[in-house]
């Protein structure tokens, strides 16, 4: 069984060569890593390629040419992959040295399993929190309370590619992000699986494209939350009709 590694970088000089290190120091070693850069002005592409032409890895880097967003990154950075997991990495997380192999052995031992999500230690602008990413998103198997909250963030979920390739396009960012729309699907299908032993750390700093928390109003969330769902209920629709075929 196969393992890509999928990051998006934008900006990220500060923290890519730690989580690089993390991913190149695994006991399971991934069979290929995709690094897109969403058209940094620092030198994150520099220094991620200097690290794995020196790996002895197979990699690929690409760099838009302009900035896409997050949602077409990672769609284009998951559609260059080849193997059967791919597992999902921020430019600024730190994985510990297991994880690799603990999310191939479960996807081994449940075939039928399609999405694996990861716990994770918070760490706040270095400083690594007895909290855990799972106290902030608690798991959940209902499909309406992960619609009304995402619970999943995608640097702590593992994906079988040929699952993955039947959600795009993925809706534009301020819908909702990549990995709500994922995660969405696979509670629907139940092929998801919850990992609660920490796996590394979820990475929190001034320069984060997401917040921890998001505050929008109850107004703006029913409005974005009814078009996810119109948008899911419209690709399911497909989906079940194209198995047909």
């Amino acid at each position: 069984m196969s393992i890509s590694v999928c990051i998006v970088t934008f900006n990220g000089e500060s923290f890519i060569e730690r989580q690089l290190k993390s991913i190149l120091s695994q006991t399971h070693l991934p069979d290929e890593i995709i690094l897109l850069d969403d058209f940094s002005d620092d030198n994150t592409v520099k220094i991620a390629k200097k690290m794995l032409q020196n790996s002895g890895l197979n990699f690929i880097i690409l760099k838009n040419i302009y900035r896409l967003g997050i949602n077409r990154s990672f769609e284009k950075c998951f559609s260059k992959a080849t193997s059967e997991i791919i597992v999902i990495s921020d430019q600024d997380d730190f994985w510990f040295k297991d994880r690799l192999l603990n999310i191939k052995n479960n996807f081994k031992k449940n075939p039928s399993i399609e999405l694996i999500s990861l716990n994770a230690f918070i760490e706040v602008s270095g400083i690594v929190s007895k909290k855990t990413v799972n106290d902030h998103y608690p798991y959940t198997s209902s499909t309406l309370i992960n619609l009304a909250k995402n619970r999943f963030t995608g640097c702590q979920i593992a994906i079988k590619r040929n699952f993955l390739e039947t959600l795009y396009p993925f809706p534009k960012d301020f819908i909702c992000y990549y990995d709500h729309w994922i995660s969405q699907f696979s509670l629907i299908r139940k092929t998801t699986m919850y990992i609660d032993a920490v796996q590394g750390y979820y990475c929190r700093h001034s320069k984060n494209v997401t917040n921890l928390v998001t505050k929008s109003s109850l107004v703006k969330i029913f409005i974005l939350r009814s078009i996810l769902l119109s948008l899911m209920i419209k690709k399911y629709i497909f989906l079940m009709y194209k198995s047909k075929f």
